[in-house]
């Protein structure tokens, strides 16, 4: 249902003693904090560090590169080919996964899936795409569960992906995750890409280097016998058999970021979700798309969210540690086969338990990273200004947000 929720002052009455408690516990602990943030985003710009046997195909992984390349031959398509570039993301993305059992495109160093190819040396402007699955170790069970799933079908039937790199690894339960990246280019030379006899019974200790410990947004725990959960992204434009493509084009402010804030943030691209609700409060479709940053106020960019009938519709936005927000006037008619333009968004960030409410629980979330960095299992997550470091503008931006927030 369409409501608001209004944070009360009280959420923001600190005694005086305790306010001067903090600001001097941030004044030792910045400079340490500012070290901490700079190691940490060294490593998320170049780490693609895997492991030599992360470059071997397992036999799962061929089987399941089989079944693709057979399915794209039915409908006359040309099969894929491995290149070691995205063996490398893959990989890396799965062996992430497995070290924090958790299913997603955003790896633990807050990177998108461009960020990461990019890092690994794919050009990503030549396109690119990402499935991603957990739980079963059978090829066939991920493959018919991106075949039945239309998104993720639509990238295993894009004609414009020539190559691909398909990784799949176990956390210590033996819980499977699998990364196949797609892209446009030549097939690998790299000779160490060759077939293993057997299934890995257990993850790897060699994990990927610099990753930081996350302790939430876990994903459930799945045996190796049941079907696997599954994810997809393709954010350049693809074509493949949905008869109607709806698309909005979006503007998002991100509190902190841009005008009025850090105009020259780290991240470039920020990874935004568009969920469509009809005129009765149910969710129609979603959407995701990584937009780029304009270079003075806006990430922009373009969402597609395939097979929807033209009409009037809520649509709510929202980004990585965000409220998600009702873009106003609340009633947008869309209309298909061109790209609807929605009115620019404000996102304010804080929200860390997932309840789209930023109130004196996410407080003390992220309180920790202020005072004691052994305590704050990472401060890269309240740099709401993405300027690098985690300091007291970033605190401000959270009180601010505590006097302005209205999750929608």
């Amino acid at each position: 249902m369409l409501h608001k929720k209004v944070i009360k002052h009280y959420h923001l009455s600190i005694p005086g003693l305790m306010m001067l408690f903090l600001v001097f516990g941030i004044a030792i602990t910045v400079y340490q904090i500012q070290q901490i943030q700079k190691i940490n985003s060294q490593a998320a710009v170049s780490n693609c560090t895997v492991p030599t046997a992360g470059f071997t195909t397992k036999a799962a992984e061929q089987t399941l590169l089989t079944d693709i390349n057979n399915y794209r031959s039915q409908n006359n398509l040309g099969k894929l080919t491995l290149n070691s570039t995205l063996k490398q993301s893959s990989d890396w993305l799965s062996l992430d996964m497995a070290a924090h059992k958790k299913l997603s495109h955003v790896d633990s160093l807050n990177r998108t899936p461009d960020v990461r190819l990019s890092n690994c040396g794919y050009t990503i402007s030549k396109g690119y795409g990402e499935n991603i699955a957990s739980g079963s170790t059978d090829p066939s069970a991920v493959f018919n569960a991106w075949k039945n799933d239309s998104s993720h079908n639509q990238l295993l039937l894009d004609p414009k992906y020539t190559i691909t790199g398909i990784s799949m690894e176990l956390d210590s339960k033996g819980i499977a995750y699998w990364t196949m990246d797609l892209g446009a280019g030549q097939a690998s030379t790299n000779s160490t890409i060759t077939s293993a006899p057997s299934l890995p019974t257990s993850i790897p200790t060699d994990q990927p280097t610099n990753i930081p410990d996350i302790s939430s947004a876990v994903s459930p725990s799945l045996s190796p016998s049941v079907s696997p959960s599954i994810d997809s992204d393709f954010p350049t434009p693809t074509t493949g058999p949905i008869t109607v493509d709806m698309q909005i084009g979006v503007s998002v402010k991100i509190n902190g970021i841009g005008r009025g804030g850090n105009t020259n943030p780290i991240h470039k691209t920020r990874r935004v979700v568009a969920t469509i609700y009809d005129t009765t409060n149910q969710i129609a479709t979603t959407g995701t798309a990584f937009l780029n940053y304009d270079g003075s106020n806006y990430f922009t960019g373009i969402i597609h969210l395939g097979k929807l009938s033209q009409g009037v519709y809520f649509v709510k936005l929202s980004s990585l540690n965000t409220l998600q927000v009702l873009v106003k006037p609340e009633f947008q008619n869309l209309k298909i086969n061109h790209v609807n333009t929605i009115p620019a968004v404000t996102l304010y960030q804080g929200e860390m338990n997932g309840d789209n409410i930023i109130d004196i629980d996410d407080y003390n979330a992220v309180l920790p990273c202020f005072q004691s960095i052994p305590v704050c299992a990472d401060a890269t997550q309240i740099d709401f200004d993405d300027d690098g470091v985690t300091d007291v503008k970033d605190y401000n931006l959270l009180l601010n947000s505590f006097e302005i927030l209205h999750g929608s």
